[in-house]
């Protein structure tokens, strides 16, 4: 493959990959959805890459330990867009330092992602729940005293689209710094 093709694929690539990246950002990661059987009007739990948020009203304190300040929300926002456009600069650097860029934005947010799992799992375990695991995944029926529950809990598309994203930013920088390296290889043997 000539290496002005390689160069337009991998731009390609990595547009797409850019897009990708700022959908999971503001897409949600895992949502808890409490619905109660007798009563009108359902609660949900959204955490995103940036923090969790809540339309919650009975099960406010409990969330309360749980919910992202909005300082650390916006400290968040701004590490995920200076990503986004440190990944649109990097189309323009033609040096080496394009592609490890993108490969160390690929891992620290490969990094989040997988830091999110622990997270989730320790905030669940500690539900209020007498005798049963809050779902990470799935669903459960709680009975109260006077109200019944179904809480539906599942990892969303924002989640996956950012283990993906992470990946193939990592992948890209791989193919780059193997054709940098091969470049240079051929220069020394010239």
């Amino acid at each position: 493959m000539p290496k002005s093709m390689g160069t337009k694929i991998y731009r390609i690539i990595l547009v797409i990959n850019i897009i990708v990246f700022s959908i999971s950002a503001i897409r949600p990661w895992w949502i808890a959805k409490f619905q109660p059987v007798f009563s009108p009007g359902t609660t949900y739990v959204w955490i995103y890459a940036y923090g969790l948020t809540h339309n919650a009203k009975l099960i406010a304190p409990y969330l309360a330990t749980y919910e992202t300040p909005q300082m650390l929300m916006l400290l968040a926002q701004i590490i995920l867009a200076a990503f986004a456009i440190l990944s649109i600069v990097t189309l323009f650097i033609k040096s080496k330092w394009g592609p490890r860029i993108i490969g160390a934005v690929g891992l620290i947010y490969l990094l989040w992602s997988l830091g999110f799992i622990p997270v989730i799992y320790e905030g669940t375990g500690r539900a209020p729940i007498p005798d049963k695991r809050f779902p990470v995944q799935g669903q459960i029926r709680i009975h109260a005293d006077i109200e019944e529950l179904i809480i539906t809990a599942s990892f969303q598309d924002g989640y996956y689209l950012a283990l993906i994203s992470s990946i193939i930013f990592i992948l890209l920088f791989i193919w780059r710094e193997r054709v940098y390296r091969k470049s240079v290889k051929t220069n020394i043997s010239k």
